[in-house]
């Protein structure tokens, strides 16, 4: 009888590691989560920012090519 009692307990014991397991594990995944969506938004906010930096700088070069081929028209 006392052995049964003590598997038992033993059973009660696993249970409750697994729990906190269990608990441990959707906190991770959580905090994993979260940092993947907060690394999201990085990577598209760098994102945009870079591309309206591209923007900008393509409207300058074609701006100079515009002024180049005015003065090379003018000269010719």
């Amino acid at each position: 009888m006392t052995e049964i009692k003590y598997h038992r307990s033993q059973v009660t014991i696993i249970r409750g590691e697994k729990e906190t397991l269990d608990t441990v594990l959707n906190m991770k995944i959580a905090d994993t989560k979260k940092s993947v969506q907060n690394d999201e938004a990085r990577v598209h906010t760098d994102m945009e920012r870079a591309r309206k930096t591209q923007q900008q700088e393509t409207q300058r070069l074609q701006g100079q090519i515009r002024t180049l081929n005015t003065e090379t028209n003018t000269i010719a």
